[in-house]
């Protein structure tokens, strides 16, 4: 995924004098941020899965994963931008978030499963990747037509749309950064950190 590698460049080359860790198992983890915990980051990317996991995680979740993020997985098993102020989630095998060298993402088990916190309205094909931590409002993907949508932690109706998952990463990531200064902190610290609705 050639924009996934972009990505983690440009993020690396614009606060990456804040620290960088290339993990042994494949993760990388971008700026130190200990103004705001002894162990937070800027952005985090985990490591890849392998088929074996991912067909793991499909029997956790319960439903199969749409073709476009199972090839992120394939690349990524999940990323935080701007410490949680965006996340896309994957499979979480370890709950013990103090081990050293122990970064994990968000389970996307979670969002996904009827017996956990699932969207009641949700139809079938949708599939919950990631949220945004100012409101918590979630990001999926329909299966139905392979794009992104943004939603309230309530109900499913779309606030926001994006063409497909590649569209939704590069554009926000660009919107982010926008929005963060050369430190990583907001530049105005009351603003909502989500995508503006519109009207769709």
């Amino acid at each position: 995924m050639e924009y996934l590698k972009n990505i983690k460049e440009k993020l690396s080359g614009k606060y990456g004098y804040m620290g960088i860790i290339h993990s042994e198992g494949g993760d990388l983890i971008i700026a130190h941020k200990p103004d705001v915990a002894p162990k937070a980051y800027l952005h985090e990317f985990y490591r890849p899965l392998n088929e074996s996991e991912i067909n793991q995680l499909e029997i956790s979740i319960m439903m199969k994963i749409p073709a476009s993020y199972k090839s992120l997985l394939k690349e990524c098993n999940g990323m935080i931008f701007f410490v949680d102020t965006l996340s896309l989630n994957g499979l979480r095998s370890n709950n013990d978030r103090l081990l050293i060298g122990n970064w994990q993402p968000y389970d996307l088990s979670t969002a996904n499963r009827k017996d956990k916190e699932r969207i009641k309205d949700a139809k079938d094909s949708l599939f919950f990747i990631g949220r945004f931590d100012w409101d918590g409002s979630k990001i999926y993907i329909d299966s139905d037509d392979g794009k992104v949508y943004r939603c309230s932690r309530k109900t499913s109706k779309p606030l926001n749309q994006w063409k497909d998952l590649q569209d939704f990463i590069e554009s926000e990531v660009e919107r982010l950064m926008s929005i963060y200064d050369e430190k990583g902190d907001e530049k105005d610290a009351e603003k909502n950190t989500c995508p503006d609705p519109v009207a769709l």
